[in-house]
């Protein structure tokens, strides 16, 4: 299906990391990033949700199918171990993720992008088939 990534969202990296983790964004498939949201030199991986004005810091590792509550805030280095919640600031385990949120939402910004997608990008008669 894709990833999503909200509007306002920051994605950036350090020059490097001390802890010597490599100092790098990496996003797997069918992540959702939430609206307003900054995510630095850190690992989010397939399936994964961030919520709207989340930080997520240096080094930090969110696994597969886990969230990260909205406005919460993830320190450097702090792992979101897959299938939980976390949420807070800084973030703290809450529960498990509930997965069919996330798959609802992505497919909810899958129709929406589908609907808008004439309005913001040339139509040259080829088909917009590279665009998830």
């Amino acid at each position: 299906m894709g990833s999503v990534i909200g509007d306002r969202v920051t994605i950036t990296t350090a020059a490097s990391l001390p802890s010597g983790f490599p100092a790098l964004v990496e996003l797997g498939p069918n992540v959702r990033v939430g609206a307003g949201s900054t995510l630095r030199s850190c690992l989010v991986m397939e399936g994964a949700s961030i919520g709207e004005n989340c930080v997520v810091s240096e080094g930090a590792l969110v696994e597969a199918g886990a969230s990260v509550g909205a406005g919460s805030v993830v320190p450097p280095g702090r792992l979101i171990p897959a299938g939980q919640l976390w949420a807070g600031n800084p973030a703290a385990f809450v529960g498990p993720a509930d997965g069919l949120a996330l798959e609802a939402a992505l497919s909810d910004a899958h129709e929406l992008k589908a609907l808008h997608m004439a309005e913001y990008l040339p139509d040259q008669g080829a088909p917009h088939a590279n665009i998830v």
